[in-house]
């Protein structure tokens, strides 16, 4: 008889993208409501770290912790600055993002961003093996694992070259 399922996130320095723990719990309620129910539930996120707090759908939590953090060109170099872990810490939020997708949806157009960012873009996508090979080829990973298990609706060239990069990349690593 469940309806709703929320999470209250208390602090700035976590979002919904950013922790396993979010599609683990939060997304796991949601999909546990989904399988015995028949219907997926609202999924809520509460931010109680404003002074006025705000209770939000949990894919529109996403797509701003998205933009904000993962996809932001500043946060990126920040992350890169750090040796072998700011690629560590990319590749860690879109594995977030697919479980999330499992768990309480993503659109497919947030994994369209993710590849143009990431991806399509030679030189980021270079500079990303450069930090940490073994994470970029994770990301690559993750990206058509999105892909295979239909979170994400990519085109033949978007394979196409998500196959390139991450063949270039394995065959670097042996």
């Amino acid at each position: 008889a469940t309806d709703v399922v929320s999470q209250v996130i208390e602090g700035q320095e976590y979002k919904i993208g950013d922790l396993d723990h979010y599609y683990e719990f939060l997304g796991g309620a949601c999909r546990a409501v989904e399988n015995l129910k028949g219907s997926r539930p609202d999924c809520l996120v509460g931010d109680s770290a404003r002074f006025a707090p705000r209770l939000t759908d949990a894919a529109d939590e996403l797509r701003r912790c998205a933009t904000t953090r993962l996809l932001n060109p500043a946060w990126i170099e920040g992350m890169l600055g750090h040796e072998l872990h700011g690629a560590k810490k990319i590749e860690e939020r879109v594995t977030n993002l697919v479980g999330l997708a499992a768990t309480v949806g993503v659109p497919s157009a947030l994994f369209d961003r993710v590849f143009e960012r990431f991806v399509e873009d030679g030189d980021l996508f270079d500079r990303l093996r450069d930090n940490n090979s073994h994470a970029a080829l994770g990301l690559a990973r993750r990206m058509a694992e999105a892909a295979q298990r239909s979170f994400w609706n990519a085109s033949q060239e978007q394979l196409d070259l998500l196959k390139q990069r991450y063949a270039r990349l394995e065959a670097e690593l042996e």
